[in-house]
Formats: C-alpha cells, structure tokens, sequence
C-alpha cells in the first residue's frame, strides 16, 4: 500500500533521550567552542567573549522579548540556537560578519555533528524494518520525531525511499525572529555533513531549504536492504 503517510505535524518522540542527548552535547559543544575561540582569537579576546554571551544568557538573551516558550520544541530549539545567536553578537563586534559566520559555521558543525550522531547515529531502516512498509513507517517517525526544529510529513515511498517535507522549521521562525536569519543555513549545513556513509547508513538529498527562501526543505532519504548492491 503505497505511499504510506506519517501525521502532519510528526510527533516528537523518546522526549527523555532527546533531553539526555542536548544536556550531554552541551557540555562537549561548550568545550569545543572555547578551543575555537582560543585558537581564532587568543586567551583574552576568546575569555572576554565568552563571558559577554553568559551575561547575555543570564538577562535572558536572546529569547527575552519573546517571552515564555510556547510548547516544547520552542523550549529545545531555544535551547539549541540561544548559544548560537549570542556568540554571533558578540564575534561580529570583535571580528565583523565575515569572519563571525566563518567561526560559528566551524562550532555549529562540530557540535551539530555531536549531536546528531548521539541522536539519529542508530536509526537504520534496512536494519530495523527490512523492507516492511509498516515497520519502515516506524523508523521513519523515529527519525524526523528526534528532529525538534521540524514539522511536516513523511511519505515513504518504497521499502527503501522515503520523502520527508518539512514545511515548518522552527530554527528560521526564532532566528528570523531576533534579527539573525542569516545564521540560519549554517544549521541545514549539519544535516549535509552528517548524511554521509561514514556517519549513516541513510543517505540524504535535499534541493529546498526554508532557511534559503524556499516554502519548504524537501528531505529526500534512502537505503539499501541488506545483500542489495
């Protein structure tokens, strides 16, 4: 029965292991950006940025005229891209916009790839559903549910492709929000570097990004069934 459809808009899933995984990206994606800031701008001028992004954090920035999240993957996208932002602010007065993009794309990738190997690095459909329709369905909402910045619908369109169009990203909504919607390709770079054979057994194409203007990002996935080519 084809093609087989997942709710609009996907439920997150496995909330606890959602949780677990940012708290323990956290703490690494923190480490990894103070060596970067040490490295690009020296001992002083990385310690006096980083403590002008927790000052902000503690006035509430960059979410506080936002006011309070409005559900829970409001909540972990703030989570998520507060950092960003703030770091954003506070290179561009130091280093300019070239040069503060160049930095914070460096730290995004190394932590976004944490994350989404601690997150998704277990998802694999030719394992888990082995050309079953009901079962890739299954895993499927298993991996955009572990995706709090999107919402839309999955099709899957055979035992080894699937479509996933996501026509709400939460990321663009709250950075366009706060004045940083330019920052925000620098998020969908992460998918592109973590759908790769050494990280995944899904691989991934995409040709629109909401991030870029597009009304939608096209996730296209696929696998191939174990003893297939």
């Amino acid at each position: 029965m084809l093609p087989a459809r997942l709710g609009v808009p996907v439920t997150l899933t496995d909330d606890a292991t959602l949780a677990r995984v940012l708290w323990k990206t956290e703490v690494t994606s923190s480490i990894a950006a103070v060596g970067h800031l040490r490295r690009a701008l020296g001992a002083v001028s990385a310690a006096a940025t980083i403590a002008e992004v927790l000052g902000a954090q503690m006035r509430g920035e960059p979410w506080r005229a936002l006011g309070p999240p409005v559900d829970r993957r409001d909540e972990l996208c703030r989570r998520q891209a507060g950092g960003a932002v703030l770091l954003y602010r506070a290179l561009r007065g130091r280093v300019g916009d070239d040069r503060a993009r160049d930095l914070l794309r460096a730290i995004v990738l190394e932590s976004g790839l944490d994350f989404a190997d601690a997150l998704l690095g277990d998802i694999d459909p030719a394992r888990d559903a082995a050309g079953d329709l009901g079962k890739t369905n299954d895993v499927l909402a298993r991996l955009v549910g572990r995706m709090p910045n999107a919402e839309g619908e999955v099709t899957v369109e055979s035992p080894t492709e699937a479509r996933f169009d996501i026509t709400r990203c939460r990321f663009a909504e709250l950075l366009r929000a706060v004045g940083a919607p330019e920052i925000t390709p620098i998020f969908c770079e992460v998918d592109d570097a973590f759908f790769v054979p050494e990280r995944t057994p899904v691989r991934f194409r995409r040709t629109l990004t909401i991030a870029s203007g597009g009304d939608r990002c096209d996730f296209h996935f696929s696998w191939d069934l174990r003893g297939e080519p």
